[in-house]
């Protein structure tokens, strides 16, 4: 499954570029194919990946997203670059800024970026584009193909004030081009926790945004050397390793990974039972979308309009299942009569949908008592060996199946 994040903000200097480039690297160092698109005229991330002149290169985004409106072939082997730091790059220069006026007449001018986006997902586990600080044709491009957005915020009173005016576009986008976009999170950057001014701003995100927005709980530090880092044209991991803003980038790498592991270690685990009794998935029985309802009704669709429909859905949680039964609903399709539905964690509304959920359910309150119980024996005793405890999951089969 390949994800596409944009990192986005129509101010500038709130170390939007640093955390495209230091996220992009991060998560190549966890060992994921990884793709940076510069989508800034500017050329900020091409530049701070050491290509330093970037408008003296003959392909670059502007060249493909022009092939696409004239309907040409794409030069994406000739365009893509590879850093010595494990990433892949999409460089920009200043012909991108001739495209906004030459989108005006292209026929779905907003959807340009995301016919070439789409051809790359299948060799790549991540694409982040950097997007340029406004709020123009190119960013809705961007928006238009992304699954989520990512949003850096200087802790500062300005910055987070300029934040609503975006949030408001990406629902629009969300509304009229993007059903699947959601935002990621806010990231607050150049935070100085050693003064009150700083600390009260992170408190005023929280407050505003944590009911209906992710903030992430990694905030990336003011950084002298984090700064610097563009100059020496590659990561902070590679600039100043043991500093703090590393171990901050490094953080906010493994809560972006975070979202994606359960419900992967669950599909991995399916496929992998199913091998052991010889049943083979075809490619396209095998959906991977966002952890929500509407994800589960669209990947749904999807299954029911494969070559040969299956006879059951396997669902990582509850959220997905009930889009799913929805969508089975609409298509007028009996459960379990016609196709039999399962899914994982036995959430309350399980029990309200007709037929009722059959789920593999783990038993959250032993994890916890378990937990609370090995931390208590750890504090007494700082040298004790803590063996691992596992939780065996329980079937409960209901009316679904």
């Amino acid at each position: 499954m390949c994800r596409v994040i944009a990192v986005s903000n129509q101010k500038g200097g709130v170390g939007k570029t640093v955390s495209c480039v230091n996220l992009g690297i991060g998560l190549a160092k966890e060992g994921k194919k990884v793709l940076l698109i510069d989508a800034d005229p500017q050329g900020s991330l091409t530049i701070s990946l050491g290509y330093e002149e970037p408008d003296e290169m003959e392909y670059s985004l502007a060249t493909l997203m022009m092939n696409i409106v004239n309907d040409e072939k794409l030069n994406i082997d000739k365009t893509i670059l590879h850093h010595k730091e494990g990433v892949d790059l999409i460089p920009a220069n200043i012909e991108l800024s001739a495209i906004e006026v030459s989108l005006v007449n292209a026929m779905s001018r907003e959807l340009i970026l995301r016919s070439m986006v789409d051809r790359l997902r299948e060799f790549y586990d991540y694409i982040i584009i950097d997007c340029m600080p406004s709020l123009g044709m190119m960013t809705i491009n961007v928006l238009a193909c992304a699954d989520s957005v990512l949003i850096p915020v200087q802790a500062a009173y300005l910055p987070v004030k300029g934040l609503q005016q975006l949030i408001k576009t990406i629902g629009r986008v969300k509304k009229q081009l993007n059903p699947k976009l959601k935002i990621e999170g806010i990231l607050l950057t150049m935070v100085d926790n050693r003064t009150n001014y700083a600390r009260d701003i992170s408190l005023m995100v929280y407050d505003t945004y944590s009911a209906s927005i992710k903030v992430f709980g990694t905030e990336i530090p003011m950084s002298v050397r984090a700064s610097e880092v563009s100059v020496e044209g590659g990561s902070i991991y590679s600039y100043d390793p043991k500093g703090k803003a590393a171990f901050a980038y490094m953080a906010l790498t493994k809560e972006v990974l975070k979202e994606d592991k359960i419900s992967m270690h669950r599909l991995d685990g399916v496929i992998a039972v199913l091998k052991e009794h010889d049943v083979l998935l075809p490619r396209e029985y095998v959906q991977t979308g966002e952890s929500d309802c509407e994800s589960g009704y669209r990947m749904t669709v999807q299954l029911l309009d494969s070559r040969k429909r299956p006879d059951a859905v396997i669902c990582a949680n509850n959220y997905i299942a009930y889009g799913c039964v929805m969508a089975l609903h609409d298509r007028g399709i009996l459960i379990p009569d016609e196709i039999r539905v399962i899914t994982f964690d036995d959430y309350p509304f399980s029990q309200i949908l007709r037929p009722m959920l059959s789920v593999v359910d783990i038993d959250v309150y032993d994890m916890g008592m378990q937990a609370g119980k090995y931390i208590l024996q750890k504090i007494r005793k700082p040298n004790l060996y803590i063996q691992s405890h596992i939780t065996v999951p329980s079937l409960i089969v209901r009316g679904s199946t």
